[in-house]
């Protein structure tokens, strides 16, 4: 009976298992690129898109104004001072 059970496990694993991933594989690609489900997709796809342009653009920004801000830390803390400054 254990023969059998490691038997069966075995055939599933190299030979059952194999062919239902490449058959759900393939209608999942099928489904992928049906021109009626494109169709549908294509304005959400541009919206999340333009969402996506728009949460960039303000983090660019973002990072922009740190950066400036740690450059002129930065160049402040390089700075060598004259010793009337230091009083």
């Amino acid at each position: 009976i254990v023969f059998i059970i490691a038997g069966c496990y075995f055939f599933y694993n190299e030979a059952i298992d194999p062919m239902i991933q490449k058959y759900q594989a393939a209608r999942s690609y099928k489904e992928a690129i049906d021109p009626n489900r494109v169709a549908v997709l294509s304005p959400d796809m541009k919206r999340v898109r333009a969402l996506q342009q728009e949460a960039a653009a303000i983090r660019a920004t973002e990072a922009e104004e740190e950066r400036k801000k740690k450059v002129k830390s930065e160049k402040e803390r390089k700075r060598v001072k004259s010793p009337e400054e230091e009083r």
